[in-house]
């Protein structure tokens, strides 16, 4: 709906061309409202700043939770609680996390923008933490077809 671009002609025939007017109506309608939202107050100015923007994210890297650390274990035990018993088509639920550990990175990093260096520890804590969650060493069990 930019201005000039011809998104009347480009649009024309599909489902959403009435949805598109009428928001075209609207934006034409509340054009010269100032926002609802105020702005909010300025956190830290220019001049006060005293690190560079790479500086910053190196500090914050730094000095992150380590993932291992964070309290799962109840929400871990409500997501994979199945049966103690074993049935047919049921694997160890960290066997599938592990199989798919790339894929979770990926999403997780794409949806979240969560550097995937972090990302890649929180799914690996998540891993053995389900593996320790059984005892004696037998793991969580999780339906494949789920």
């Amino acid at each position: 709906m930019t201005p000039r671009s011809n998104w009347r002609q480009r649009y024309k025939g599909w489902g959403a061309m009435k949805k598109l007017l009428y928001m075209d109506r609207i934006a034409r309608k509340l054009r010269d409202v100032d926002a609802v939202v105020a702005h909010g107050d300025t956190d830290i100015t220019v001049d006060e700043m005293n690190v560079t923007v790479g500086e910053f994210y190196q500090r914050a890297l730094d000095q992150q939770l380590v993932p291992g650390e964070l309290p799962f274990d109840t929400d871990l035990r409500d997501i994979f609680n199945i049966s103690k018993r074993r049935r047919k088509n049921v694997r160890p639920a960290v066997d599938l996390l592990r199989e798919n550990r790339k894929i979770l990175v990926d999403k997780v990093n794409y949806w979240t923008g969560v550097q995937r260096p972090l990302v890649k520890k929180l799914v690996e804590s998540i891993e053995a933490q389900v593996s320790d969650l059984e005892p004696a060493g037998r793991h969580k069990m999780v339906n494949e077809n789920t």
